[in-house]
């Protein structure tokens, strides 16, 4: 009824996992706890009310930390508390995927022109210049009565 211990994600802040003093009540039992988590870097601290450990003076108490299925540290002699750090480094997170896939790679050159290209210079002027006298000073008739 003494221990108790706590997990905490390094990299977040965040206890990911807690078992208080009342979550072991019996003498002489072996508790095994297990659960999975996501790649990280945690701390393990497990604490002894009464100071004494869980080891040697009053049994042969112990606990054994796994990650990846290995044995990262074990132990059981400590006073007040002990606390190991285990994992993957704290990187930086990984970057997300784009969210709109990349265009096509662009049409090689310009592309041919909709119409043929102009004709060369102008043709000749269909006529020669004023087709009509010129204008004269001369003032004309001036209109007759209707017949």
């Amino acid at each position: 009824e003494e221990t108790s211990w706590t997990l905490t994600n390094t990299c977040t802040g965040d206890e990911v996992w807690t078992l208080e003093r009342k979550d072991y009540t019996e003498k002489n039992k072996e508790y095994t706890e297990t659960k999975c988590f996501e790649p990280s870097k945690y701390t393990f601290e497990i604490r002894d009310s009464w100071g004494d450990g869980i080891c040697c003076d009053y049994g042969e108490g112990k606990y054994e930390v796994m990650y990846d299925g290995e044995v990262v540290f074990s132990g059981g002699e400590f006073e007040d508390s002990t606390s190991e750090t285990f994992g993957e480094s704290c990187g930086p997170p990984p970057t997300k995927s784009p969210s709109t896939p990349p265009t096509n790679t662009p049409s090689n050159g310009p592309t041919i022109s909709p119409t043929s290209f102009p004709t060369s210079t102008p043709t000749n002027s269909p006529t020669t210049s004023p087709t009509t006298l010129a204008p004269t000073n001369a003032p004309t008739l001036p209109p007759t009565n209707a017949p």
